[in-house]
């Protein structure tokens, strides 16, 4: 399928995103980047194209189902395959598992993605691929004990829930899926590992963001951004290198700001925690892509634009018979081709004011003195934040009851 672009744009205040020109020749120099440079760090970051709010056409119906959104992205990606591609995707996963540890783990939203994707390949490819998600880390109390109200942990059997994520380089840490809290093994042999390393130092909203400090700060491993993306990657370094590639997956995926791709301006090294980013995983033999994407692209009503990082085994791909410049264009073609779904409204997003759930809350909010009632409450002003919780995680606890665990 031939690449697609953004036309120019009108207006010249207006700026539409671009896709990076693929190289003709494996060894000439990305756009922008001096001759003679790596590719592997200077790339252009991939833009998705982002479509227009008024003039996009409407999503497929199986976006349009918060239930099932997550499964119905992997299965629309699906459909856009040839039969060829989906013949060569179901050798590909037959047999293989994918294992894979959630680090900064938040809301643990990568487990849901992968499980739904891991369904949808399994249904339209006849597959065994399977994921196997073995432990979370986060550090923060209120974040660990919504973890627990949404997944199932076990200490023994996995997935384990730990906290400080320097202390996945040891042999054993503090493992809190139960109280109280005590060490347990930390898995050696996941394939990889997905998650968004803190942004405080380079996010927008820190003042000191545009300091050569912050925007420096990978490289010197300095910072909440700079020090946890150090630790992740001591805990990968500790990973098993030696499983038979035709049985696994060793892929890792990150995720951050777009802040991260600003470059410092004062000092004599212009390189920045973007391409630090990368370079550091390259050292560690995984090969990195990054591309910024926006949920826009995906039928969701949401802009929340931010940068991806997947990154493979150089080793894996040498397996595949595929080089880094074959990876870094068919990347590209593989998210020029699956994003742009089209736009779904807010409301099929929303619960409606009948629903129990919501009816809930107005109820709780009315008992604890806060003096809502369906009048004081906007129609549908509930996100229904739990229904691919509850569905890919086979457990039927309703709105309320999650409510009172997380004591929301």
């Amino acid at each position: 399928m031939p690449r697609r672009h953004c036309e120019d744009p009108a207006p010249p205040e207006i700026k539409r995103p671009r896709l990076p020109h693929l190289p003709e020749d494996p060894q000439a120099a990305a756009p922008g980047a001096q001759v003679g440079t790596s590719l592997l760090t200077h790339f252009p970051v991939y833009r998705a194209c982002v479509p227009d709010w008024d003039s996009c056409h409407a999503a497929p119906e199986s976006l349009r189902k918060p239930a099932t959104y997550l499964k119905g992205i992997a299965a629309e990606c699906l459909k856009r395959c040839s039969r060829g591609e989906l013949v060569a995707l179901s050798m590909f996963c037959r047999g293989r598992t994918y294992t894979f540890g959630s680090v900064c783990a938040g809301s643990d939203a990568p487990v849901l993605a992968v499980r739904a994707a891991a369904e949808a390949i399994r249904e339209v490819c006849t597959s065994t691929f399977q994921m196997v998600h073995q432990f979370s880390c986060d550090c923060d109390p209120k974040k660990q004990k919504f973890l627990k109200a949404a997944f199932s942990y076990d200490r023994s059997r996995g997935p384990k829930l730990f906290g400080d994520v320097k202390s996945l380089k040891d042999d054993d840490a503090y493992e809190f899926s139960r109280a109280p809290r005590a060490r347990a093994s930390v898995p050696r042999d996941p394939d990889g590992v997905i998650g968004g390393f803190p942004c405080k130092t380079v996010s927008a909203c820190n003042e000191n963001e545009a300091e050569d400090d912050s925007r420096t700060c990978v490289a010197d491993g300095t910072g909440q951004t700079g020090e946890v993306f150090h630790h992740i990657l001591d805990y990968m370094d500790t990973l098993d290198t030696t499983k038979p590639l035709a049985s696994c997956l060793p892929l890792s995926i990150f995720e951050n700001v777009c802040r991260l791709a600003t470059p410092p301006k004062g000092k004599s090294v212009h390189e920045s925690n973007l391409a630090t980013t990368m370079r550091l995983l390259a050292d560690r033999g995984w090969h990195a892509q990054a591309a910024k994407l926006d949920p826009r692209c995906f039928a969701t009503p949401q802009s929340r634009a931010r940068i991806y990082i997947p990154c493979v085994r150089v080793e894996f791909l040498d397996s595949l018979g595929v080089s880094k410049c074959d990876f870094y264009a068919r990347f590209n073609e593989f998210l020029g081709r699956f994003t742009c779904h089209g736009a779904a409204p807010l409301e099929d997003f929303l619960l409606a004011e009948d629903d129990p759930a919501v009816q809930g809350c107005i109820d709780r909010l009315g008992r604890s003195g806060v003096g809502a009632s369906r009048e004081d409450m906007p129609s549908g002003l509930v996100f229904n934040m739990q229904a691919d919780m509850h569905d890919w995680n086979d457990q039927q606890h309703d709105v309320e009851q999650c409510a009172d665990k997380t004591g929301w």
